[in-house]
């Protein structure tokens, strides 16, 4: 954690470098393109990315799910809503029904799921189709006020899809986390600054799949899977199954590495209490100038507190020499064990590394990786 150009992205980009050395798995969130460039190798690696001619193709249905595994993928697809949760949970009603209709149909296009539930206008055509599904009664002519809402509450979301390729063999995500464990393959989520908006959805998507992998292929201490993300907030988009990978990875392999700027940025995304889950679960910290006084307090806490005892000495005169006398005074208090004007006064590429146990925060600088 730290401000923008401090040095979180070189720290990643040397612990990497030592997963990519010991020849371990990784899924890299990359929001800038950055880390893609540095490590994918075209020979080895996979990248997903619809705007990327490196692309693999993918589509919902070769990752294998249950009638309420399309539930669970429409929840991290449409974000919740800010006010009412109306619109939100028809949204994904109607992804999950129309995705496991067109699987029902052996229609197995992305591009059909932005169609139908989307695109096409109300009418015969979208009766027959979603006749005795759940979205039945939403996609009705008579209902099209209420429809069009939903429509451009999936629309905003699904745009990506329509970008999908098909022109290469299929990529699973859970099926290549769960069966490739002494691979070395590394898996990337990419998209440019220009793409975020677009993309995030899809790319939350799949960083979810990624730890549904580990899942399935159950309790596992001795094959890591490192799920780096960057930037984090820099999507600004919601990763639904963020806080699950944190408490509950480290069973399955999951090694969480995440960076961010300030806690104001994830407690706009994942709530004051999901940011304390995210950030008591990485027990691993390393912490980069901050610029702002109260991020710089919230970290100078984040790195603990020590007791100090204090000893002061006071000299009392009486009227005679006889009644003259020291007094000795002892004193705890509590401080921070590195003070926020200290956090706020690091060089470029200084941090501080908190490490899991018995251990001293200390101060650390990282080299210009080559």
């Amino acid at each position: 954690m730290g401000a923008t150009r401090m040095g979180k992205t070189t720290c990643l980009i040397h612990l990497l470098k030592q997963v990519r050395a010991k020849n371990e798995r990784a899924v890299i969130l990359d929001s800038t393109g950055e880390l893609t460039d540095k490590f994918y190798r075209p020979d080895k690696d996979h990248l997903i990315n619809p705007l990327d001619a490196r692309s693999v193709s993918w589509n919902i249905w070769d990752e294998q799910l249950e009638p309420y595994g399309y539930d669970a993928w429409a929840a991290t697809v449409v974000p919740d809503g800010k006010a009412d949760d109306f619109w939100p949970a028809s949204a994904r009603l109607l992804l999950s029904t129309t995705a496991q209709k067109l699987l029902k149909d052996g229609n197995l296009s992305m591009s059909q799921i932005l169609h139908w539930s989307c695109l096409q206008p109300l009418g015969d055509d979208t009766i027959a189709f979603y006749e005795g599904t759940l979205a039945e009664g939403m996609m009705r002519p008579q209902s099209e006020k209420t429809t069009t809402g939903i429509r451009l509450q999936l629309l905003k979301t699904l745009s990506a899809f329509g970008y999908l390729k098909t022109d290469k063999p299929p990529f699973s995500v859970t099926y290549w986390v769960k069966n490739t464990k002494d691979s070395g393959e590394w898996l990337f989520l990419m998209a440019k600054p220009d793409q975020r908006s677009t993309l995030a959805p899809l790319v939350a998507s799949l960083f979810n799949f990624a730890f549904l992998g580990l899942e399935r292929a159950g309790v596992d201490f001795k094959n890591r899977l490192w799920m780096a993300a960057d930037e984090i907030a820099g999507w600004d988009f919601q990763i639904t199954g963020l806080k699950r990978m944190v408490t509950e990875g480290a069973k399955y392999g999951a090694c969480c590495v995440l960076g961010f700027q300030n806690k104001s940025q994830i407690d706009a995304l994942y709530s004051h209490a999901g940011t304390k889950t995210l950030l008591s679960n990485c027990s691993t910290k390393v912490i980069f100038r901050s610029q702002d006084h109260e991020t710089a307090k919230d970290l100078s806490l984040t790195l603990g507190e020590q007791e100090v005892l204090s000893s002061s000495e006071g000299f009392s005169m009486g009227a005679h020499h006889m009644r003259d006398g020291v007094n000795l005074s002892e004193q705890r208090r509590v401080q921070p064990t590195i003070p926020a004007t200290e956090i706020m006064s690091l060089n470029k590429l200084e941090a501080y590394v908190l490490l899991p146990g018995n251990f001293p925060a200390t101060k650390v600088k990282f080299n210009i990786p080559t």
